[in-house]
């Protein structure tokens, strides 16, 4: 059975927008809500700022966020279809 969430993208140069996160299986990570999304950006953008602050990486690149939220189909082999029709398989 499909089910609705949420998938963090990026705008590529060359691919256009595209889901970046997967799990351990190699499957698309899809959050239930926006707000779980938003949190794990959240998370990710606080480890960047930690580790400029450790010196581990530059500021530039601490201080910039592509991610995108997008809405998604998660289908049941666990591909992703966006809110464009677009699928992306697992």
């Amino acid at each position: 059975m499909a089910t609705q969430g949420y998938c963090i993208f990026i705008d590529t140069v060359c691919g256009g927008i595209t889901p970046v996160w997967r799990d351990e299986a190699g499957k698309w990570i899809v959050y239930e809500t926006k707000a779980e999304a938003e949190a794990e950006i959240l998370d990710d953008f606080l480890e960047r700022q930690r580790q400029c602050l450790a010196g581990e990486r530059d500021f530039k690149d601490a201080m910039e966020i592509e991610d995108v939220i997008c809405k998604v189909t998660r289908l049941t082999d666990g591909s992703v279809v966006d809110e464009w029709g677009r699928v992306f398989e697992v």
